[in-house]
């Protein structure tokens, strides 16, 4: 008998929460798929069906965990002429999505540490439609055409990653060990990056 559409999404979702738990805690490495099978309670072959591989499934737990994310942005740009305050709502919506799941952060930093630089590389169908919107302010006049849109998106990704991977080391930092510290970065990350790529009629519009 067929495993029904629900059972085979329930067991889908089991397979990616325990492997996203263990990639996590001991990287794709150290995690094996006996491993992942028995923190889910599933057979090999099941993983197998499902995924096809460990590196499959390392890549499909990366995308899961920005999913959400990046549909909701999909719908904006799809909806929304493009615009700095718009530009603005997306590099938020990035910084909450991060500072709200741990987890994630974790595992980022897991992605860099691993040997194969395969493993490291972030999605690029999920990267190019933010790319694109960089393109489109670029052709509205919002942003310099003198900088590439896609250096500007790395730009933005970076500061807003590498402040949850080490703020922890920079506590003692006159404001940063505060709780307004994350406001006050986020806020200095809009001026450095995002009003520093804005052409002077943009930056003009906002004062």
């Amino acid at each position: 008998m067929s495993r029904r559409p629900r059972d085979a999404e329930a067991t889908r979702k089991a397979i990616l929460d325990a492997a996203e738990r263990l990639f996590v805690e001991d990287g794709f490495g150290s995690t094996s798929m006996a491993r992942i099978g028995k923190v889910c309670g599933c057979a090999n072959s099941l993983i197998v069906h499902h995924f096809g591989s460990k590196e499959a499934l390392w890549s499909e737990v990366k995308e899961r965990a920005f999913a959400d994310f990046v549909a909701e942005s999909q719908r904006i740009f799809r909806d929304q002429p493009v615009s700095v305050e718009g530009m603005r709502q997306t590099t938020d919506t990035y910084f909450r999505l991060l500072k709200n799941n741990p987890q994630l952060v974790r595992l980022l930093l897991r992605a860099e540490m691993e040997r194969d630089p395969d493993r490291a590389k972030m999605n690029t169908k999920q990267l190019e439609p933010f790319v694109e919107r960089m393109r489109q302010a670029q052709q509205a006049g919002i942003l310099r055409k003198d900088i590439p849109a896609v250096h500007i998106l790395l730009a933005l990704i970076h500061m807003v990653t590498r402040w949850f991977e080490a703020r922890h080391l920079f506590s003692g930092w006159e404001t940063l060990g505060t709780d307004q510290a994350d406001e006050q970065y986020l806020d200095s990350i809009h001026k450095l990056i995002l009003q520093g790529a804005l052409t002077s009629r943009a930056r003009e519009a906002l004062t």
